[in-house]
C-alpha cells in the first residue's frame, strides 16, 4: 500500500512506495518526513559552488576570495598559506572519546581543521582567483565546476574552452557566446544542444554546421537561414545586422518561437 505524506518542510506531499516502506522496517530506522527533493537539499548543503564571499584567512589575517561565508565558524586559510608547508592538518586531530556521540565529535573536528578558502587545483592554476570547483585554468574569471578553460568569464561546467563566455555544460568551445550543451564549436553564439558548429548563431540541435542562422535540427549544412538555403551574400549581410542590439533582441525571440 502506497503511503502518501506531507513533507514538515515544504508541505508538498510524496509517496512511500512499499518496497521503501520494507527498506526501511529492514533497516529498522524510522521513514522518512520530509520530500526526496528536501532531502536532497540537505545533503548538498555543505556544497557551494556559485557563491562567493570576502572574509578573512584565519591564519595570515590577509583578506581572501572564498566560498565560506564570513560568518561561517569553520576556520578558512587562503590557498597559498593551506598549500604551504607551514600547514599540517595533522596538528588539528582529536582523540576519540567513546563516550560522547560520534557527529558531536566529528562536529567538532570538522571546526577545528582548516579549510582551503576555495576548491581549485590552485598549483596549476594561472590568474583564476574567482573561480570554484575548477581547475587547471588559466585567465578565467567567474567560472564554476570547469577545468582546463582559457580566457573564459561567466560560466559553468565547461570544460577545455577558450575564449568562451556565459556559456553552460559545453566542451571544447573557442570564441563562443551563451552556448548551452554543446562542444566543439567554434566563433558562435546561441547555440543549443550542438555539436561541431561554426560561425553560426540562434542554432538547436544541429550537427556540423557552419555559417547558419535561426535553424534546428541540421546536419552538415552551410548558408541556411531559418532552415532555408541562402547565397553566401544574403547570410553575409543578415550576420552583420547581429552587431545591432535592436535587431539582436528581435533574432531572439525569433529563435524562441
Amino acid at each position: 500500500m502506497i503511503n502518501t505524506k506531507n513533507c514538515r518542510q515544504c508541505n508538498i506531499s510524496f509517496n512511500l512506495l512499499p518496497e521503501d516502506q520494507a527498506v526501511y522496517e529492514l533497516h529498522k530506522v524510522p521513514a522518512p518526513d520530509i520530500c526526496p527533493n528536501c532531502r536532497d537539499t540537505l545533503r548538498t548543503l555543505h556544497i557551494n559552488q556559485l557563491n562567493l564571499f570576502a572574509r578573512t584567512c584565519d591564519a595570515t589575517g590577509t583578506r581572501i576570495i572564498t566560498h565560506f561565508p564570513p560568518e561561517s565558524p569553520l576556520k578558512v586559510y587562503s590557498q597559498a598559506h593551506w598549500y604551504s608547508e607551514a600547514v599540517d592538518n595533522r596538528d588539528h586531530g582529536l582523540d576519540f572519546d567513546f563516550n560522547r556521540p560520534f557527529f558531536d565529535q566529528f562536529a567538532d573536528l570538522a571546526k577545528s581543521v582548516p579549510r582551503p578558502a576555495l576548491f581549485t587545483d590552485y598549483l596549476r592554476d594561472e590568474n583564476s582567483a574567482y573561480t570554484n570547483y575548477a581547475g587547471r585554468n588559466k585567465d578565467c574569471y567567474l567560472i564554476f565546476d570547469s577545468d582546463d578553460c582559457r580566457d573564459c568569464s561567466y560560466s559553468y561546467s565547461i570544460n577545455s574552452c577558450k575564449n568562451a563566455a556565459e556559456c553552460f555544460r559545453c566542451e571544447k568551445l573557442e570564441q563562443c557566446l551563451e552556448c548551452v550543451d554543446t562542444k566543439n564549436s567554434y566563433g558562435s553564439a546561441y547555440l543549443f544542444n550542438c555539436d561541431t558548429c561554426s560561425d553560426s548563431a540562434f542554432l538547436a540541435n544541429c550537427i556540423g554546421c557552419s555559417e547558419c542562422l535561426l535553424s534546428s535540427n541540421l546536419r552538415k549544412k552551410r548558408h541556411y537561414v531559418m532552415n532555408e538555403p541562402v547565397t553566401p551574400e544574403e547570410f553575409h549581410t543578415l550576420r552583420r545586422e547581429l552587431s545591432r542590439a535592436q535587431t539582436l533582441g528581435e533574432l531572439a525571440e525569433t529563435f524562441k518561437k
